[in-house]
């Protein structure tokens, strides 16, 4: 390896780009979650020598979006080992409902809720969680709890809140993809695909935002609900 200083930085080995990224988010602790996130977005894989491959995106498979979001059997890149994930295969998964990413939305907001009726400390996971969504969570709960407001705000809000989450992921994870191959020179085919891959995935999450679009406005009018009920209570 003859590259040293600023180049050695520019060299990626031995990485999946995606599998990588997810290993610093909500996802980590999921493996079946973190091979139907990589399988969304597509990833790029760079081997020993640099070699570049790419998986490309499979956003056009709704079945995979579903079974993601709320339990269910799809064709994704399964890993060879869970560590760096460098030769997944496809091959058919089922994703169970309990380790669903809605479900998993659902179990921390629960955990979270507790934590702050009982005045008890959040785990750091609870704390990556908050802040992997745009979602103001914590001073929703306290407002919640302090103002007696009905928990089923936060029922009706849960897919929204897990496609905000993995929209936020998605975003943060083509920062580093675009990061990274900017500086290199690869083969346009490759290039190619990879660029129509995460723009496949893009799209897709677009299409799905829309379909939460209503769960937005949801949002806000229960935003403006805390609102009135914290000036009735101030007044």
């Amino acid at each position: 390896d003859k590259a040293t200083g600023a180049e050695k930085d520019q060299v990626l080995k031995d990485i999946n780009l995606m599998w990588d990224a997810l290993g610093n988010s909500s996802l980590s602790s999921n493996a079946e979650l973190r091979q139907f996130a990589m399988s969304i977005s597509g990833s790029v894989i760079f081997g020993s020598n640099g070699e570049l491959r790419v998986l490309s995106s499979m956003a056009s498979d709704r079945s995979l979006l579903t079974a993601m979001m709320s339990g269910g059997t799809a064709k994704v890149y399964v890993c060879d080992n869970q560590n760096k994930c460098l030769s997944p295969t496809l091959n058919n998964v089922t994703i169970s409902a309990d380790k669903s990413l809605i479900k998993m939305v659902q179990d921390m907001l629960t955990s979270i809720e507790n934590k702050a009726i009982t005045d008890t400390p959040l785990t750091e996971k609870e704390k990556q969680f908050i802040n992997s969504t745009s979602i103001p969570i914590l001073s929703w709960i306290v407002d919640q709890s302090s103002l007696s407001i009905s928990q089923s705000l936060f029922a009706q809000l849960t897919d929204y809140i897990a496609v905000d989450i993995y929209l936020q992921y998605l975003e943060a994870v083509m920062k580093v993809v675009n990061g990274s191959l900017a500086t290199k020179d690869y083969p346009g085919a490759n290039m190619k695909e990879l660029k129509s891959g995460l723009a496949d995935a893009r799209q897709a999450l677009n299409s799905l935002r829309m379909e939460v679009q209503i769960k937005e406005d949801a949002l806000i009018s229960a935003q403006q609900q805390i609102r009135f009920i914290r000036q009735q209570v101030s007044s």
